[in-house]
């Protein structure tokens, strides 16, 4: 009776575990590289959402604002100092939903105009897109404004959804 493996079949199996993790580990990155940008794209309609929602419930401006240079993004409020005042301050949201965000090293975001959306207490929005990019290559468009509190988002390679 043989009791353990020869040599020839421990390399055996070990050359079929390096071929199987070999295999594996790329599928792996990509589905993480897809986890990222959807959690990015998720996260970043759902803040948007909420930031419009808000503004209508409080009839106060909110703004996203872009830093392309720290790689994040925050929400900032209007505050007026005064009612009669034309001078407006645009304060950082304190509540956690507000917070600063980072974005994930090789992502970024392109608008239209300004770094800054603006949602305005009438449920409309200053700007018409904004993309999310990962390099060169368009992750997804977000188109805004279209309907009172909808984001309609184009993933690459799908067609355009009503979120």
């Amino acid at each position: 009776m043989r009791r353990g493996l020869t040599l020839i079949e421990l390399l055996v199996y070990f050359a079929v575990l390096v071929l199987v993790t070999a295999l594996a580990v790329p599928a792996f990155m990509g589905s993480y590289k897809r986890y990222k940008e959807d959690a990015l794209v998720q996260n970043l309609e759902k803040n948007m959402r909420f930031a419009q929602y808000r503004a209508i419930m409080e009839g106060k401006a909110y703004a996203l604002q872009y830093h392309g240079t720290e790689q994040n993004y925050q929400f900032l409020r209007e505050e007026r100092r005064s009612e009669s005042a034309r001078n407006i301050d645009w304060l950082p949201v304190q509540e956690l939903w507000g917070k600063t965000r980072k974005i994930a090293a090789g992502y970024s975001f392109s608008f239209r105009g300004n770094n800054k959306i603006y949602f305005l207490p009438d449920g409309t929005v200053s700007e018409s897109s904004l993309a999310v990019r990962a390099g060169s290559e368009t992750v997804a468009t977000f188109f805004l404004g279209r309907t009172l509190l909808g984001v309609d988002i184009k993933r690459k390679g799908a067609l355009a959804y009503a979120a």
